[in-house]
């Protein structure tokens, strides 16, 4: 499967790429957003963090490729060069953005971008991180193995408010339905592990009464399948946590009239980024480009929707520091 970016202009537009700049994309991904950042960036220094070497490998052969030569290549790093341009590629989480960047020499930057939406790739790659991959693969759902807990530790070791409280926050699965799904996850647990993505599945189904083969009912499961495992991928990898801090770190790094934008594909993404910008309005420490109205958000296009079914649910806030 071909991962396509989302919100692909939008974003790179958003960003003041003439001049000398430096650009920090704190996602890497498939480096859809970076190579449209470097069409533009004719001086300056690109950034690039990403916990998969997969990714970071795969985009250090794209820029040779398009005439990059390796200048330096230790530890987590690696430096590119091409005329004007450098490129550095860090093998590390954009929590450590602030102290990656010092070790480079890099004390503010012009730029900063963050798709918190997993590329097609991820989603092959990392066990059990998905209800599409393989139902006997392990519910692991770590994107740093480093890491000490699972998928499964969590489903076998909270109790049930901390149980409710996960799926409440991270998959906006509320009230008796809430209580259906916890319910299924002690009862299964009873009588052996929650391991593999079939039991997370039948786990599913059980509580929501969903039942194979029922095409009435596709849509509203594969959207259930979706949430549940986004909540657990989520408490794994302390994403909301880290956005949190990924915002409060940026925005200390942000020259004046520096820019930030990040796409979102699910609400906790947008309770831990609309806090933020709503402070940050008040105190006048920001403009919100994207408000539109009453939201703080600009969306895909229809079109562009029709060509990539998974940016129906992306939104795109983008601010310039003051």
């Amino acid at each position: 499967m071909i991962h396509k970016s989302v919100l692909l202009k939008q974003l790179v537009e958003s960003l003041d790429l003439s001049g000398t700049k430096t650009v920090v994309d704190c996602t890497l991904g498939a480096g859809g957003h970076s190579q449209e950042i470097l069409k533009s960036l004719k001086s300056g220094n690109l950034i690039c963090f990403d916990l998969s070497f997969k990714a970071i490998d795969n985009f250090c052969k794209i820029l040779t490729k398009e005439g990059f030569s390796v200048q330096e290549e230790k530890d987590s790093l690696i430096v590119l060069k091409n005329n004007k341009v450098n490129v550095y590629l860090v093998n590390k989480n954009f929590v450590a953005i602030k102290d990656e960047l010092v070790k480079i020499g890099i004390n503010s930057v012009d730029g900063i971008i963050a798709d918190l939406g997993w590329s097609s790739d991820e989603l092959i790659d990392i066990e059990g991180l998905s209800y599409e991959t393989d139902v006997e693969a392990f519910l692991d759902m770590r994107f740093d193995k480093d890491l000490g807990v699972t998928a499964a530790d969590l489903l076998n070791g909270l109790g049930r408010s901390e149980l409710s409280k996960m799926f409440e926050r991270y998959a906006d699965v509320y009230g008796k339905s809430n209580q259906n799904l916890v319910g299924e996850v002690i009862s299964f647990r009873k009588k052996g592990s929650i391991n593999k993505v079939r039991d997370l599945k039948l786990i599913i189904d059980r509580s929501f009464k969903f039942k194979q083969g029922n095409r009435f009912q596709k849509n509203e499961v594969y959207k259930t399948y979706s949430r549940v495992f986004q909540a657990l991928r989520i408490a794994v990898n302390a994403e909301l946590t880290n956005l949190t801090t990924l915002m409060e770190s940026t925005f200390e790094l942000l020259n004046e009239k520096g820019t930030m934008g990040v796409i979102t594909f699910h609400s906790g993404e947008d309770k831990a980024i609309v806090p933020f910008l709503q402070s940050n309005l008040e105190k006048q420490a920001i403009d919100v480009t994207s408000k539109r109205g009453d939201e703080l958000f600009v969306r895909p296009s229809v079109e562009e929707i029709k060509e990539n079914i998974r940016s129906r649910s992306a939104k795109l806030y983008t601010y310039i520091k003051l």
